[in-house]
């Protein structure tokens, strides 16, 4: 059985906000299906599970950024407990504005 001939996950792609969630969500219930039929491969299973997982932290990011920009945002503490208990700062570390060296946006 030949593996499914997946494109990579360009690192471009996790910024394009214009994304709809779903559709990260199908990709990476894709590439899980991908590495679940090839078991006999580890190494590509690995793979694709990794791809799978940057999908998903995609689509993570996306609706952070729409709560962060709703009509009444929630707070990141709220964000927190979404994401499975983790601590405001940790959220806000996460997903929060990024700020280079040189203090710009």
């Amino acid at each position: 059985m030949d593996a499914p001939n997946l494109t990579p996950l360009w690192p471009e792609h996790r910024d394009r906000g214009d994304l709809d969630p779903r559709e990260h969500l199908a990709e990476a219930r894709e590439r899980f299906d991908a590495a679940t039929a090839s078991l006999q491969s580890p190494l590509y299973a690995l793979g694709a599970l990794a791809d799978a997982r940057a999908e998903i932290d995609a689509a993570m990011e996306i609706l952070v950024r729409q709560l962060r920009l709703a009509r009444w945002p929630a707070s990141w503490e709220r964000i927190g407990e979404a994401l499975g208990g983790v601590s405001k700062q940790a959220a806000h570390e996460r997903y929060g504005r990024k700020v280079h060296h040189d203090g710009e946006l």
